[in-house]
This record gives C-alpha cells, sequence and structure tokens, in this order.
C-alpha cells in the first residue's frame, strides 16, 4: 500500500457561502492520489522482492504468511487446530479420523518423506496377516464358534498393530511437515 495522503484540515465553507480559494488545488490533489491508488490497484501485487514507492521493504526470508498457511493447512489435517463451540464438539469423531487418513495416504506418496521400515514392511505384511487369517479359518480350523472367537481376536490384536504403527507414523510425518514449512522447504 501507499503511505496515506496527508492535507491540512481547512474549514468548511458555509453553508451557502462561496467555495475557498484553494478548493480546486485540493480537488486535483485528491484526484492525482486517487488515480495513483486506482493504476496502483489495477497492476495487482508487486512481484516477489519487489515493493512498490513508498511502501515498506518486504521482510528477509520466507514469506510469513506462507509459513501461516501452510501450518493452519497441517493443523487442519492432524487435528490440533483448537476451536469451540458444540459444533466442533459434535465432529469430533468424523473430521480429525478423515484427516488423519489423508494424511496417512500423503505419507506414502510423498517424495519428500521415507516412512519408517515398520510402516514400509509392516503395514503390508499385516493386510498379508489377515487375509491368511481369513483362509486359515475359512478353509482349515472350521470349529463353528470357536473358529470365529479366534478370527476376531486376531483380526482386533493386527489392527491394534496397524493402529500403533500408523499413528506413529503420522506423529513423525507431521513433525518433517512442520520441519519443511519453518525451513521454507515445504
Amino acid at each position: 500500500m501507499s503511505e496515506p495522503i496527508t492535507t491540512p484540515l481547512v474549514p468548511a465553507p458555509p453553508a451557502n457561502g462561496p467555495p475557498p480559494a484553494d478548493a480546486d488545488a485540493r480537488l486535483s490533489r485528491i484526484e492525482a492520489a486517487l488515480a495513483v491508488l486506482a493504476a496502483q490497484q489495477a497492476a495487482g501485487p508487486p512481484p516477489e522482492g519487489y515493493s512498490r514507492p513508498g511502501s515498506p521493504p518486504p521482510l528477509p526470508g520466507p514469506n510469513p504468511l506462507t509459513q501461516i498457511g501452510a501450518a493452519v493447512e497441517l493443523a487442519q489435517f492432524t487435528g490440533q487446530l483448537p476451536g469451540g463451540g458444540a459444533k466442533a464438539r459434535r465432529a469430533w469423531l468424523k473430521w480429525p479420523v478423515i484427516r488423519e487418513l489423508i494424511l496417512v495416504f500423503r505419507l506414502y506418496f510423498d517424495k519428500r518423506y521415507s516412512p519408517t521400515r515398520a510402516a514400509q514392511l509392516g503395514v503390508p505384511a499385516i493386510l498379508a496377516l489377515l487375509v491368511l487369517n481369513w483362509a486359515f479359518f475359512y478353509f482349515a480350523f472350521t470349529l463353528p464358534i470357536v473358529a470365529q472367537v479366534l478370527e476376531r481376536l486376531v483380526i482386533m490384536a493386527a489392527a491394534v498393530f496397524v493402529y500403533r504403527i500408523l499413528a506413529a507414523e503420522v506423529v513423525r510425518y507431521a513433525a518433517v511437515l512442520e520441519y519443511l514449512t519453518k525451513t521454507g522447504r515445504g
């Protein structure tokens, strides 16, 4: 933005009297200032690293607005964005879970991030175990009630392991995203 236009305060002319002598000069200055502001507004923002005459120089380092935007996006994805109200409390389950699922999907396909070995090998191994679990209890172990109970116990144990691995991985990925945001590489 440009510096504010400063003009000396002149008392208003009387309601029925003639305008003051410098009214034309003041009107010309106001029109010129409005023309400059309209031209600056039509030109759009200046290129990165440049500023318009009369505006403060840009801050050194990465753009803080970009960092704030990335931090807010990260907080929204991890469900750590503070908020209040009954509506926010009602949605406690659906949005953070969806955000974490999106973050899990992103961590596997982000080229800047390398998942741990547990996430690389453990999760697919547990998913393969679930398929083998179904095949074993469907074809080999056919006791009516015992097979179903044991199958559900194995599924629950596998789900806990997958959850623990992915929860730790999401925390690690969020920390990496925060670091990349702070250093301006995010």
